[in-house]
């Protein structure tokens, strides 16, 4: 279709003159007015896709645009999205999603003055206007087609999903068989925050030969471990038995907050001292203790951050100090 906002503007404007109605005349200019300003805004745009052109070097993009200007500066016309070339494609798209809009608004003003002049009983005046109305409804419905939507309207965006919660249970998610596993990680450390030294599998428990971190699977409890519980025993040297937790489902620029709640049982006769720290930094912590530990944190992580829940040996040393850990830390 060569048909050319232009030539249905200079369609509607003969009919406007031709009434002699003043109201009729303001609302056409307007509607020229900003016809002008539309075509204007085309011109500005073929002008930025030139010096972009100019900047990355494209000879043949850049006489072609050049053409295209010299077109548009002596007939004042935009060509549909359907026979622009791809380099000025965009421009002519905005611009006839412009003059849709423009018409949409054109109609709509005509339409008010109809039904003021039905109220006023003028209607001789109403037909007048209606005559226009339709004039200019049937030029958008020609329209329509050459004016694409904006890709939103065409893909709208998807509304936010409900984040579903998740949650880590540190004996629902125990392995034998591998470390790291998910998101945990089991070990020993010099001292909190430092890395950790992974312990490999010896006979059913993670140890490094002194330290060791190991789940009771019997029916009865052994050295203070009850059925099912996961225990952190401290290294004879003074390090660290860890559990580490590493914030590993959230994407780059990703946070959220935790709900991290356990305790550290008084396991074996020794007293021990137990921690949390995130990224290093204390949270929680008792020391030589020989009764049940119970915290509940709230923390906010982001990607790679860590949650260590540790026991080190206490005043009396590292001996008898298998602690049983009940842990679940869950989004929120």
């Amino acid at each position: 279709m060569k048909t050319t906002i232009l030539v249905w503007v200079m369609a509607v404007v003969t009919t406007v003159h031709a009434q002699q109605t003043n109201i009729l005349d303001k609302v056409q200019q307007a509607f020229e007015a900003r016809q002008q300003a539309t075509l204007a805004q085309y011109r500005k745009a073929l002008g930025t896709i030139m010096e972009d052109a100019k900047k990355d070097g494209n000879l043949d993009k850049l006489l072609l645009l050049q053409a295209e200007q010299k077109r548009f500066d002596t007939e004042k016309t935009v060509p549909p999205p359907a026979e622009a070339k791809d380099e000025f494609l965009p421009a002519s798209q905005a611009h006839y999603r412009a003059m849709a809009s423009l018409l949409t608004q054109y109609v709509t003003a005509l339409d008010d003055l109809v039904k003021k002049q039905v109220r006023a009983a003028r209607i001789e005046e109403a037909k007048i206007f209606k005559t226009e109305k339709d004039r200019v409804a049937a030029l958008l419905a020609e329209m329509q087609p050459l004016s694409p939507a904006n890709e939103a309207d065409i893909n709208p965006p998807k509304p936010p999903q409900p984040v579903k919660s998740k949650k880590w249970d540190v004996a629902k998610d125990y392995s034998d068989s591998e470390n790291p596993s998910g998101a945990w990680s089991y070990g020993v450390m010099a001292k909190p925050g430092a890395s950790v030294v992974l312990f490999r599998n010896n006979g059913g428990a993670w140890t490094d030969g002194g330290a060791n971190i190991w789940l009771n699977s019997a029916e009865i409890s052994r050295y203070g471990v009850g059925p099912g519980q996961v225990s952190i025993h401290p290294a004879p040297n003074g390090d660290y038995g860890v559990i580490r937790w590493t914030c590993t489902h959230l994407k780059s620029g990703q946070s959220e907050r935790l709900t991290v709640k356990g305790t550290f049982g008084a396991g074996d006769s020794g007293k021990m001292n137990v921690g949390v720290f995130h990224n290093g930094k204390k949270l929680f912590s008792v020391s030589n203790t020989p009764h049940d530990e119970p915290f509940s944190l709230d923390v906010k992580v982001q990607p790679k951050d860590t949650l260590d829940f540790t026991v080190s040996p206490g005043a009396a040393g590292w001996s008898c100090g298998n602690t049983p850990l009940d842990l679940s830390i869950t989004s929120k």
